[in-house]
């Protein structure tokens, strides 16, 4: 029996491809290797200390952790950079903030957070009364 056209069926042929893809795919495969733990940062302990946890035996407040903040708004004492007088807490919203000026035109400086109406409000403001 002599084939006058020497063609596949269609079946035969989509078997044969996958099984020559499957056979060319298995000479790409690797093993993989198991994933590098990432590395701890390392923190100065100055920091570590002061954002360690804190209790007065009524309240509690956790460390932080120093992964989520950025050294720039690291809790620091500035030159005064308000010209305000001792005891005065001024907020820069535009840089995120916060200084409570000192004696001997020091500051000390703290990062915030400001939600979207800290960025309303400007002008001054006055404590009344503080309660404990």
């Amino acid at each position: 029996m002599t084939l006058a056209n020497p063609t596949l069926p269609r079946r035969q042929f989509l078997a044969g491809a996958a099984s020559l893809s499957a056979l060319a795919l298995a000479g790409c495969s690797s093993t993989l290797s198991e994933p590098e733990a990432p590395a701890t940062p390392q923190f100065d302990p100055f920091y570590v200390n002061m954002y360690s946890a804190v209790s007065d035996g009524t309240h509690y407040v956790p460390a932080v952790d120093l992964r989520y903040i950025e050294p720039a708004y690291y809790r620091s004492v500035v030159p005064d950079p308000t010209g305000e007088r001792p005891g005065t807490i001024y907020i820069d919203t535009a840089a995120h903030y916060l200084y409570h000026v000192r004696e001997g035109g020091q500051a000390m400086r703290y990062g915030v957070g400001l939600g979207r109406d800290g960025f309303s409000w400007s002008g001054r403001g006055v404590i009344q009364f503080k309660r404990e």
